[in-house]
């Protein structure tokens, strides 16, 4: 509670927005990689008391996964769910095209990241909640760098180079949360994916 207290308090956050979508890092099930359950669970909780009716936990992991064997796996389906939260699949369902305006050519995100976030962001508060962790090429996975998990994971392949910058500032533009909490309980050292046998170095 006292985390949101310096922009107003939860309540002002909302400002009577009754259905909340949680974008978490759900990248994969590999250990540290991911947005620690517990804190899902605290915020879910927590929207739900200060007066939001539905709150939705969502990704779209990589690596060949499926987001919702991520969830199972992470423990995060359970946490949202204990919560009263809703896990949200976003690799599964209909997919839309959408425009990077500065890159020049459209990528594909789940419909309801087309309607909600996008079209319809008046009506919903979109939250962003990334692991503080390190990147190989982005530097840090946080608020910026988190926003790729919203489009489909064979267009991230695209300008994953030199040009990621500029098409995480791109996704960023069209696609835009109204708070970004970053998720610190442990902060992953030297790349996204630590090797668990240094894990006592890396975490």
């Amino acid at each position: 509670m006292e985390l949101f207290e310096p922009f107003g308090g939860v309540r002002d956050l909302l400002g009577g927005r009754e259905e909340v979508f949680i974008k978490v890092n759900a990248v994969d099930f590999k250990p540290h990689c991911y947005t620690d359950p517990r804190a899902v669970h605290a915020l879910v909780r927590l929207l739900k008391s200060e007066g939001a009716k539905s709150v939705f936990v969502m990704d779209n992991c990589t690596q060949g996964n499926f987001t919702r064997l991520v969830f199972r796996v992470s423990g995060l389906e359970r946490a949202t769910k204990e919560a009263g939260g809703i896990p949200l699949y976003l690799d599964e369902g209909r997919q839309e095209w959408i425009e990077l305006p500065r890159m020049g050519y459209r990528v594909k995100v789940s419909r309801l990241v087309k309607e909600m976030l996008m079209e319809g962001q008046d009506g919903c508060f979109y939250l962003n909640m990334p692991r503080l962790k390190t990147h190989s090429m982005a530097q840090v996975t946080l608020g910026v760098k988190n926003q790729l998990g919203l489009i489909r994971q064979k267009d991230r392949i695209r300008d994953h180079n030199h040009r990621l910058h500029l098409k995480l500032a791109d996704i960023y533009s069209v696609i835009r949360p109204h708070f970004t909490l970053i998720e610190g309980l442990e902060a992953l050292n030297h790349g996204h994916y630590s090797p668990e046998g240094l894990a006592g170095q890396c975490v």
